[in-house]
């Protein structure tokens, strides 16, 4: 987690292709640091491209339509955090389950960040568009979306103690 831009950077294309290819298969890869993927750029960016290529992503549509709304009416003095948490709370377990993990995660990696120089709104610049789904068919509406996408990964992020407690 002390490598700069562990999560910014990208891993060598063929080699994460070769990952992908052997999860594909249900194997287990060497992912030691003599194995063949031992880059950590390599596992970060198959890591961020599952996430992407979820058949529903882990904050679906309609759990990211209500954040939006609850994010969006913060009037910047005052979020209501509950609220969130209760959002945050209907989702499917297994969602929910990851989320928490995955959230839990990039805290530790923000953590290091006058190692990684991944802060908070670093992560939450690489993991909003990542993490939460949207409606949208069109890609330019979808892109203009990613400031708010951005914003609710922030504040779950900052709020993680409350949020999954």
């Amino acid at each position: 987690m002390d490598f700069e831009g562990i999560y910014r950077k990208s891993g060598r294309t063929l080699l994460m292709k070769n990952l992908i290819s052997i999860f594909s298969k249900g194997e287990d890869p060497d992912l030691s640091e003599d194995g063949e993927f031992s880059e950590i750029t390599i596992i970060t960016s198959v890591l961020k491209q599952y996430f992407r290529e979820l058949p529903e992503a882990v904050i679906p549509p309609d759990t990211y339509s209500k954040l939006t709304e609850l994010i969006s009416n913060d009037d910047g003095e005052y979020l209501n955090i509950e609220e969130i948490k209760k959002c945050i709370n209907t989702l499917e377990a297994s969602h929910y389950s990851t989320l928490k993990y995955i959230v839990s995660h990039l805290i530790k990696v923000s953590q290091l960040s006058d190692v990684n120089l991944m802060t908070i709104k670093n992560l939450a610049v690489v993991f909003g568009p990542t993490l939460i789904g949207s409606n949208e068919i069109c890609p330019e509406v979808d892109f203009s979306s990613t400031g708010i996408k951005v914003k609710i990964i922030s504040v779950i992020l900052e709020n993680a103690d409350t949020i999954f407690t």
